[in-house]
């Protein structure tokens, strides 16, 4: 049995807190305020990344002296929508040479990219 090599897309899919019924809804942020509240060692919504076409909402999580950021949901700034997350992941670096790089882009669900992210150009 072959092992299968992990790209850099598949650890972005697997940071996103996927919640299947509300994937690609549409919200507002006062609705995940509601939904998600501070409690315990987990915040309540914040921004944990921001790009000149997104922002990455969700919470953090306290772990000791470490916070680990937890994503829930994107803001496109194209259609100014919030979207429940994940985003839709294009992994580019397993197209091989068709791509000529290792990278992913992140769409919306209206087909908007509002992210790429590159780690290795050929």
């Amino acid at each position: 049995m072959a092992l299968q090599t992990l790209t850099q897309g598949d650890f972005e899919k697997a940071r996103w807190t996927e919640i299947p019924d509300l994937k690609g809804k549409v919200m507002t942020l006062e609705e995940l305020d509601t939904m998600f509240p501070s409690e315990g060692n987990l915040s309540s919504v914040t921004v944990l990344e921001e790009g000149p076409k997104y922002e990455i909402l969700g919470r953090t999580k306290k772990i000791g002296t470490h916070s680990i950021p937890q994503p829930l949901a994107y803001r496109c700034n194209s259609c100014g929508n919030i979207y429940m997350g994940p985003p839709e992941i294009i992994d580019l670096s397993t197209m091989g040479t068709l791509s000529g790089k290792e990278s992913y882009e992140l769409y919306c669900p209206k087909g908007h990219m509002f992210k790429e992210y590159t780690y290795n150009e050929s």
